[in-house]
Order: structure tokens, then sequence, then C-alpha cells
């Protein structure tokens, strides 16, 4: 695994986190959210067992009090992937801090529904709209 800085969406800097498979690529790119006390993580490619330990780092890692996970480019997640995201909004919930996925591919919306763990974990369409609404949740 290697870091490599880049620029994101907004001007915002941040860095990718790469790992290279032998048939497809994960990535995590990490960037501040828009409203204080955000951070965003963008992930690309499959979440497997093969690729959680670095998600699983990355949010072990990150000390923001909302973190936001975008799954768009995220093709697929098997039951370790499943487990992973679990796992890291237990950890999240557990130091006092948000967790929330943003625009889940409807593959994996599925996925969610079907395993009971939409109920659990907050879902947002867009990045954008989970940075709004967990900003005005903290407010109140």
């Amino acid at each position: 695994m290697t870091f490599e800085p880049f620029l994101g969406a907004g001007g915002f800097a941040g860095t990718t986190a790469v790992v290279s498979m032998e048939y497809m690529d994960f990535n995590i790119k990490k960037h501040p959210g828009k409203y204080k006390g955000q951070s965003v993580l963008i992930l690309e490619g499959p979440l497997t067992r093969t690729t959680l330990t670095e998600f699983e780092d990355v949010v072990r890692a990150e000390k923001a009090a909302a973190l936001i996970v975008d799954l768009s480019a995220v093709p697929y997640v098997d039951s370790d992937g499943l487990g992973s995201i679990l796992k890291a909004h237990i950890s999240c919930a557990k130091s006092g801090r948000q967790l929330a996925l943003a625009a889940v591919p409807p593959r994996l919306r599925t996925l969610l529904k079907v395993t009971g763990v939409e109920q659990m974990i907050t879902t947002f369409s867009t990045v954008k709209e989970a940075q709004t609404r967990l900003h005005k949740k903290k407010k109140k």
C-alpha cells in the first residue's frame, strides 16, 4: 500500500491509499468534509477480504467527528467487506463519532437492505447531502 497526494473536488487536498490487486485496484482517497469535524473517504474498487485491511487501517486512523464513506465507485462488497463496514460503524459509535455511507450503488444498497445493515448505518444519496445533514444534526 502506498499513499499519494491528490487534489479533490472543491480544491480539497488529501491523500490516497493505493492497493494494487491482480484484477482490480482498490484506492481510498481522503479529504476534509465541507464542514469542520467532517472527513470524507472515497473508496474506489471492490471492498473484499483482500482490501479490507487498508479500509480498516484508514478508518482506525481517522479522528474526525463525522466520517462519510463515499461508495459510488465500489462495484461490489463481499461478506468480509460488509463486516468491515459494520466494524467501522461500531468503532465510530464507541468513540462518539458518526459514520455515514454516501452514494451507495444499487447492488450494494440491496445487500445492505437484505442483511439488515441499512437499518443500522445512516446512508445518504450523495456526499453533499451527507455533509449538510450531518452538520445540521450536529448543531441540534
